[in-house]
């Protein structure tokens, strides 16, 4: 395998059927090249979870769409063979619960990207067990994973103090408490994605500018108890203000917007 892909950085495998062989195969090239490959991208397969992990040793993992089975059990040794991982992505591996998650554990120690985006069987419990392993995390996204709440946050955002991108869009349980401890112990964070988490309201912007929050993206579309005091608090403290979405917040609620900003 060197002597073919010395060059290789990065494998990107679209679509298909890892069989067995196809596993074996796979797993010889990662482990050939663990030292030169800093990529790996695997989009629209069928993986059996065993032999996903065997490839989750790499810095950059991405998963999306992946039909996985719900136990996660990295082989033995495998810490010993690879570095641990700087970036996970398990975009829509819908299958993946909190148990499976939480084996993971080892590998997250050097993390600084996070997508569990549309894992909805995933709880609090999960990631308040992994959190101590996250210190070094700097973007998370945990949109549209519905079961979490308040104590996800709550538990991470004390732990995690370099995070500067947080994306909990249609997470429905949050609420102002979480985006509070935010404000506190992540005063880095300049993107904020929280689309259609309706239980948010003002108290959680004010609570961020308050804190030194400085914003270059904020997402509060759908976010119908978010008024056009907030908005203007935002727009006239956060001079690096790129990209700000409001949609569906209701006119009433951004009434005088237009001509005030």
């Amino acid at each position: 395998w060197e002597v073919c892909f010395g060059q290789l950085f990065h494998l990107e495998l679209l679509s298909g059927m890892l069989d067995a062989a196809s596993a074996r195969n796979l797993r010889a090239v990662c482990s050939s090249l663990c030292h030169i490959i800093d990529k790996i991208m695997i989009s629209g397969w069928w993986l059996c979870v065993d032999r996903a992990v065997t490839i989750a040793d790499l810095r950059f993992v991405r998963l999306p769409w992946t039909r996985v089975r719900s136990q996660l059990v990295p082989p033995p040794g495998l810490m010993h063979f690879f570095p641990p991982l700087t970036c996970l992505d398990l975009s829509f591996c819908e299958q993946l619960t909190s148990t499976g998650f939480s084996n993971l554990e080892p590998f997250l120690a050097n993390l600084q990207e996070l997508s569990l985006k549309g894992c909805r069987k995933l709880t609090d419990t999960c990631i308040m067990h992994v959190a101590p392993r996250l210190g070094f995390l700097m973007r998370v996204d945990f949109s549209d994973c519905i079961q979490l709440t308040d104590a996800t946050m709550q538990y991470l955002a004390c732990r995690c103090p370099l995070l500067t991108c947080i994306t909990i869009s249609n997470c429905k349980l949050m609420t102002d408490v979480s985006i509070t401890c935010v404000a506190e112990y992540c005063p880095n964070v300049d993107y904020l994605d929280m689309a259609s988490c309706e239980k948010m309201t003002d108290a959680s912007i004010s609570d961020l500018i308050t804190n030194g929050v400085r914003f270059q993206h904020l997402n509060v579309t759908d976010c119908r108890r978010i008024t056009s005091a907030s908005i203007i608090l935002v727009a006239h403290t956060c001079a690096q203000l790129r990209h700000l979405h409001i949609s569906h917040c209701g006119k009433e609620e951004l009434a005088g917007f237009d001509q005030t900003i």
